[in-house]
């Protein structure tokens, strides 16, 4: 997600995965890795004080950051501890997962209904803030 400024407004941005041509299962096999992929590089950039980011900054060889982030990954496959204080006290899922404006929301199941008409609808994509 990114934060993004223009002429005095602020909007959030974000980007929305889909994969094609392939059985539900598979395709949420392939957006956790990827989405495993983007945590370890995020946080091998932003290690010891953003070091790789000033480093590419100034021209580091990418190659060299992707060494680190593939190092990074091999390290916490050795290690599945999650920290209960990164958990969400209301859904149990991390705290760096469903974020929108840079918070986490939890992801509920919620059915709507319209009182003029009736109707009800349902998803599983419903966003519920925990501290609200």
């Amino acid at each position: 997600q990114w934060r993004v400024n223009v002429r005095g407004r602020t909007y959030f941005l974000s980007v929305r995965t889909e994969v094609l041509g392939v059985a539900d299962d598979e395709a949420l096999d392939i957006l956790s890795e990827l989405k495993d992929s983007a945590r370890t590089c995020r946080a091998t950039l932003l290690s010891g004080g953003a070091e790789w980011l000033r480093r590419l900054s100034r021209g580091t060889d990418q190659r060299e950051f992707l060494a680190a982030c593939r190092e990074g990954s091999r390290m916490e496959g050795h290690s599945s501890i999650q920290h209960s204080s990164d958990l969400c006290d209301s859904c149990g899922e991390p705290l760096s997962s469903g974020r929108l404006a840079g918070e986490h929301y939890c992801r509920v199941q919620v059915t709507f209904s319209c009182p003029l008409c009736r109707s009800r609808w349902s998803t599983a994509r419903g966003r519920f803030h925990p501290k609200e």
